[in-house]
């Protein structure tokens, strides 16, 4: 006895089966484009100036389960897998670039405090890459930490106020008193430098997620078989 398949009810199977292997997502990564220019720089750090532009990019899983502070309006989040940012150094166009990456999240890498409208306090999101880093190119200066802080005076961008809220997928630079970029060294004695400027641009960005890659290749692969089994029934 022979069993016939129609090419239809292969193509159907195949297409389902990244879903199955998939099942539910549980990731959720959002990845934000900041730029800029610096407008302060540490006397003693080489090359750069007031006034060199910037842009970067931060990624975070914003499913991550907040880790109580000190204070009830204050979180903490082990979410932060990607910190690139990139500085132009004008006018010898040269390009200072450092990332960091911690696929598992960095711990307490993300903060945010939640304070009582008109109570006194002040509403922050801070995002901070702590070593190590790659791909930076200043001589004898090492790379410490790289962080992006918003601020809102008037404590009123998160709410319900006094509780702990979960990692935004969205930001709006509109909604902030302070929107700062900072990038710190230290050199071998020791010393701390900072160059430092505020944001004049914050976007999401997408992110590819791994069951859109899969599909994408079952899709490939569907595609192939189809055609082989066409071949085999004519």
């Amino acid at each position: 006895m022979s069993i016939r398949i129609r090419v239809s009810t292969v193509l159907a199977l195949v297409l389902a089966l990244p879903f199955w292997l998939a099942g539910p997502a549980q990731a959720t990564p959002v990845q934000f484009l900041f730029s800029g220019t610096l407008n302060s720089v540490t006397p003693g750090l080489p090359l750069f100036q007031v006034g060199n532009p910037f842009s970067g990019t931060f990624t975070y899983e914003s499913s991550t389960t907040a880790n109580p502070g000190s204070i009830p309006q204050q979180a903490f989040y082990n979410a932060l897998t990607d910190f690139t940012v990139t500085i132009q150094i004008v006018p010898n166009a040269i390009t200072f670039s450092t990332s960091k990456s911690a696929p598992s999240g960095a711990p307490n890498s993300v903060v945010i405090e939640n304070h009582e409208a008109g109570g006194g306090g002040i509403d922050v999101f801070r995002v901070q890459a702590l070593p190590p880093f790659s791909g930076s190119n200043l001589p004898l200066f090492l790379v410490t930490s790289a962080v992006v802080a918003l601020q809102d005076n008037s404590a009123s961008v998160f709410g319900p106020d006094d509780t702990i809220v979960p990692l935004p997928t969205s930001l709006n630079l509109s909604q902030f008193s302070s929107e700062l970029f900072g990038l710190n060294f230290a050199n071998s004695a020791g010393d701390q430098f900072q160059a430092r400027g505020p944001l004049n641009n914050l976007v999401r960005t997408p992110v590819p997620e791994p069951t859109t890659l899969l599909l994408f290749g079952s899709t490939i692969a569907v595609l192939g078989l189809a055609r082989w089994a066409r071949r085999r029934l004519n």
